[in-house]
């Protein structure tokens, strides 16, 4: 009733073809709670990634593909636990380098980066302290991204660090066709940026994002537009980004373009709420010794369990017998009586 509400004061405004001004925190903390109580539902979720970045100026590029697994806090709405495989080569020009395979890891005890060398798994130990490192920062500011491209942890581009949930914006808009509109204006290390994000607030979409960044002290100006595509095909009927388009241009004072950079990221094989086991979010699960004072309970095995079974089920019905041999003697008594 509470989500049905939210949306239901987000939406009748719009029923009227209206444009307006909108209170930017009030906007924003009614269409994340809205989306949110869709969203925290869901306790895990697993997709594919690929990830294309080619600079068309310079001749050179990035292609990288990943896997997450993450499972998450009923309580906080962090990532609990989470591993992701990631294979990436970059090129320059018609030169491809070797591809390297790295893993980022994170379960309740501890976090690791792993790289994949010489046939095996080496871990990147970053705490000379300790003999496993801390839970890498990327997967420390991973919030509930249960769906790729979920509006509580946008993808990263050259000129976007944004994320809906930790800040407000300067203005909201309430658009004609019914979408929002918010932007956001920063100043920070000499550069001024104006970011622009429009969203879907009757569903959980981020429809494009735009960035026009200045650099106070040079003139340089970057222009970078991201949009979203979608699609429902789930069980949860849940809108999933199945692509992002991104495209960077850098331009000098003089509005000569010093670089153009196109960004590609395609999502698949997205399965929500599918259980993963506890083991695969471990060092363990890499043929790797877990770190010393770490020790996890073991599950009780199948054939364990079958054998509990067949002992409960064989002690009932011994108990069964006795009760039915004891009916039969009273009943035996009672009709020679």
């Amino acid at each position: 009733m509470h989500t049905a509400y939210i949306l239901i004061s987000l939406g009748a405004n719009f029923i009227f073809n209206v444009q307006a001004d909108l209170d930017p925190k009030a906007a924003l903390d009614s269409l994340l709670e809205a989306w949110k109580e869709q969203v925290y539902p869901l306790k895990a979720c697993s997709f594919d990634k690929r990830v294309t970045i080619h600079n068309s100026m310079q001749e050179v590029g990035l292609v990288a593909n990943s896997h997450s697994k993450l499972k998450y806090s009923e309580q906080h709405g962090f990532v609990d636990e989470a591993i992701i495989d990631i294979t990436q080569k970059t090129y320059k020009g018609s030169l491809i380098l070797p591809h390297e395979s790295y893993c980022l890891g994170k379960n309740t005890q501890y976090g690791f980066r792993l790289a994949y060398q010489n046939n095996g798994w080496l871990l990147m130990n970053d705490n000379k302290q300790k003999p496993f490192v801390n839970t890498p920062e990327s997967l420390l500011a991973y919030k509930r991204q249960c769906l790729p491209g979920s509006p509580f942890s946008l993808p990263y581009f050259a000129c976007i660090n944004l994320d809906l949930s930790l800040r407000y914006p300067n203005k909201a808009l309430k658009k004609q066709s019914g979408e929002l509109e918010f932007t956001y204006e920063t100043i920070a290390n000499d550069s001024r940026a104006t970011i622009i994000v429009l969203v879907d607030p009757m569903q959980i979409k981020v429809l494009s994002i735009n960035a026009q960044t200045t650099a106070t002290n040079t003139g340089e100006r970057r222009s970078n537009r991201v949009e979203f595509q979608y699609s429902s095909s789930n069980q949860e009927n849940l809108p999933v980004c199945t692509g992002v388009k991104g495209e960077l241009l850098t331009k000098d004072k003089n509005n000569i373009t010093l670089s153009s950079e196109i960004t590609e990221i395609f999502y698949g094989n997205v399965q929500l709420n599918k259980s993963i086991p506890a083991e695969v979010f471990r060092l363990s699960h890499y043929d790797l010794p877990e770190p010393e004072g770490i020790i996890w309970e073991k599950p009780i095995p199948v054939w364990q369990w079958i054998i509990l079974g067949v002992v409960t089920c064989s002690i009932i019905a011994i108990i069964l017998q006795l009760f039915a041999r004891r009916f039969a003697g009273k009943r035996n008594l009672s009709s020679s009586s």
